[in-house]
């Protein structure tokens, strides 16, 4: 929808302002405070309350527009009483449309495209890509959200990796098995354990034989018996020390001293295990980093193929490290009139999908002519009607001088 009329009627300093555009765009020029701004603003008037808008001196006040879209006829107006402020949206059918529904029919940045430049570079950047006609298959966003979750993901593992730690390095060891040497050195433990007994057991054995020598001269009478045991016992003892004799002794305390030293060994060994492992998991992460890096590397060099093949939405528009530039010049380096263009070109593609196509652009006197001509061309091709204010000396002016309230001194120019 654009729009073919609009009325303004004791509002703010406009006393009468009539046209008819039938969709045209529209320059209002003058000299400043002369109710310029006012005559272009009349759509975002009605949708936005403004208090105190009756003219000086006066008891009511009127702003509509008619909007058309080859189809369909929208009515739009706002009244004023010094007590009243009440809106009023119709179709051509007396259908009723909200205050809400009509406000979301414009877009939210076509009253001043200018507040596009107070955004950030990366904010004008997706603003501009939205405007771009990128090759078959590229889709900008599920790029840029690919990059965000890989460097996630690369912030994560440089964090894991940086508490991980660089790992204190170990001596080059290696385990011994010691199962063995504990075996063998249980089995001596036992054997040393029995002989033990042993000679327990030939200790008392001698202590008894040494008794019952003792008690031979009182014991005559038992001599011969006493004798006799006595060469059994003996015979026992001599069995006793030779199963002792057979017995090998190991030194004990070699076989104790190896396992010690085995036991460090593998401790030792254990720890270069785990610095191996340490730097083998370091190793890991560089090799994820690594991955993520080439990852990152490839969807830049996809976005920048697909920005070197993408049609813009004029002339000279580029886009490098997330920055605007135009003419190779970074767009906060350029002039005002060209930053004006761009801003208006980028809110105007997105104007161009809303239903009510119209944007402000106030203060158009900054824009060189070239640049000017460029921006309507661009409107005139999205379908987009602009209407723009212009200021211009009051000594160099051709409208003619009106008291004040009584009728605009601003000259109107239908493009």
């Amino acid at each position: 929808m654009k729009i073919f009329s609009l009325s303004i009627n004791n509002y703010k300093s406009i006393k009468t302002f009539n046209l008819e555009l039938a969709g045209k765009s529209l320059i209002v020029s003058g000299p400043t405070d002369t109710g310029k701004t006012t005559a272009i603003s009349t759509l975002w008037d009605i949708i936005e309350k403004v208090g105190e808008p009756v003219t000086h001196g006066e008891k009511k006040g009127l702003i509509s527009l008619t909007l058309h879209d080859g189809k369909q006829k929208v009515f739009a107006k706002r009244e004023f009483t010094e007590k009243t402020n009440t809106i009023s949206i119709l179709t051509s059918e007396g259908e009723k449309i909200s205050a809400a529904q009509f406000k979301s029919w414009i877009h939210a940045q076509s009253v001043d495209p200018h507040k596009i430049l107070d955004l950030g570079p990366l904010e004008q950047t997706k603003v501009l890509l939205s405007t771009v006609q990128l090759p078959e298959g590229v889709d900008l966003d599920n790029l840029a959200s690919r990059r965000e979750l890989i460097e996630q993901q690369r912030k994560t593992i440089a964090a894991q990796k940086k508490s991980f730690g660089v790992p204190e390095v170990k001596k080059e060891a290696y385990e011994i098995p010691i199962e063995q040497l504990q075996s063998e050195l249980n089995e001596i433990n036992k054997t040393a354990n029995y002989r033990g007994d042993l000679d327990r057991a030939i200790y008392k054995t001698e202590d008894l034989i040494q008794n019952l020598t003792n008690n031979l001269s009182a014991l005559n009478t038992e001599m011969e018996i006493k004798s006799k045991e006595r060469l059994t016992i003996l015979k026992s003892l001599a069995e006793l020390k030779s199963e002792r004799d057979n017995i090998p002794v190991t030194n004990q305390n070699d076989l104790s001293n190896r396992l010690s030293e085995a036991m460090l060994s593998n401790q030792a060994a254990k720890e270069y295990q785990e610095y191996l492992s340490h730097c083998d998991q370091l190793k890991n992460f560089d090799k994820q980093l690594e991955s993520l890096e080439n990852e990152l590397s490839n969807i830049e060099s996809i976005k920048l193929d697909a920005l070197e093949k993408a049609v813009w939405p004029m002339p000279g528009l580029s886009v490098r490290n997330d920055s605007i530039y135009l003419n190779e010049t970074l767009l906060e380096n350029c002039g005002t009139s060209e930053r004006m263009l761009v801003s208006a070109v980028l809110v105007g593609h997105a104007v161009a999908k809303s239903p009510v196509k119209v944007v402000r652009m106030d203060g158009i006197e900054s824009m060189s002519k070239s640049d000017f001509l460029t921006m309507i061309d661009v409107f005139d091709k999205l379908g987009v009607q602009v209407l723009a204010s212009k200021v211009i000396d009051e000594e160099r002016s051709e409208s003619i001088s009106i008291e004040e309230s009584v009728e605009p001194e601003f000259t109107v120019a239908l493009l």
